[in-house]
């Protein structure tokens, strides 16, 4: 999950002929050095995934800065435009100009280390990296973007619940659609899975999965049914988990519309799992 989260940096080689213009914020924040006015701004990346069950496209880019930042972006599904991610900073430049570029990770990501070094080429609205250390970035290309562009297709994405005293709702602004459901692509057509992924501080995802899957129906979770539930706190690296499948009924799940033809998959849902109450659970989500 958290290297969906790593993030990226950009490129910047010398072509025959183009200039670079490097320039010192005006604000500078010392000892940082000088960001090639051409970086700034929103640059996207998109991939196809062709995985049954998953959502089909990831939609990701960053915002830098003149104050030295990098930002996620993601997609607001409701309207399908490119927004900021509901997160801090994922990086700070200390140098980007003339073809080199150095970051140092925020924090919150825990890095394996601080600082990366490697380079950058513009090459109109395109943006390259060259000499990336492994599973840094998501790509080593992007494309020049800006914010509110419509860059997807609308998506209705709801999925709620009560945990005890907290209220979990899933993000409106990511980079796929934040809650869904499709086929467990090792299990054929007979376990679905209903996915949600919520940030707050730490990254947080429920995973419903409902086996002998047959449509509109009441399916039980629990060690002893065909269901089971989990929910997954994820800080940097760490990632702790709770389940239903340690009681041996849990709750259910209500499946009001499961349609084919439309994707769509709604309902209902409660349960309890180690000690925490999930209440008055809904979603309304695509399917793929």
């Amino acid at each position: 999950m958290n290297a969906k989260f790593r993030r990226f940096a950009l490129f910047l080689s010398f072509l025959a002929g183009f200039s670079f213009h490097c320039t010192t914020d005006k604000a500078p924040l010392a000892p940082y050095g000088t960001i090639d006015e051409n970086l700034v701004g929103a640059w996207l990346y998109r991939k196809v995934r062709p995985y049954p069950g998953l959502p089909t496209e990831i939609i990701y880019g960053f915002l830098i800065s003149e104050k030295h930042k990098m930002y996620d972006l993601g997609v607001e599904w409701s309207t399908g435009r490119l927004s900021l991610l509901p997160l801090p900073p994922q990086a700070t430049i200390a140098n980007a100009c003339n073809g080199d570029f150095e970051i140092r990770l925020e924090p919150n990501w825990m890095p394996v280390r601080e600082s990366y070094a490697f380079e950058y080429r513009i090459d109109g609205n395109e943006l390259f990296f060259m000499n990336l250390a492994p599973s840094i970035f998501a790509s080593d290309h992007y494309r020049r973007s800006k914010l509110g562009e419509k860059v997807a297709t609308p998506v209705s994405t709801e999925f709620e619940v009560q945990i005890d005293s907290m209220h979990y709702r899933n993000m409106g602004i990511y980079i796929f659609p934040s809650a869904y459901t499709g086929f467990d692509p090792q299990q054929d057509d007979t376990v679905l899975t209903i996915t949600a992924y919520r940030y707050e501080n730490n990254y947080t995802i429920i995973k419903i999965r409902l086996g002998h899957f047959a449509g509109s129906g009441v399916y039980e979770l629990g060690s002893e049914t065909n269901g089971n539930a989990n929910y997954e706190i994820i800080i940097g690296h760490q990632i702790s988990s709770i389940s239903t499948s340690q009681q041996s009924h849990a709750g259910s799940v209500t499946i009001e519309n499961f349609d084919q033809t439309n994707k769509r998959c709604s309902g209902t849902f409660s349960f309890e799992a180690e000690g925490y109450s999930f209440r008055d659970g809904s979603f309304d989500v695509p399917v793929y």
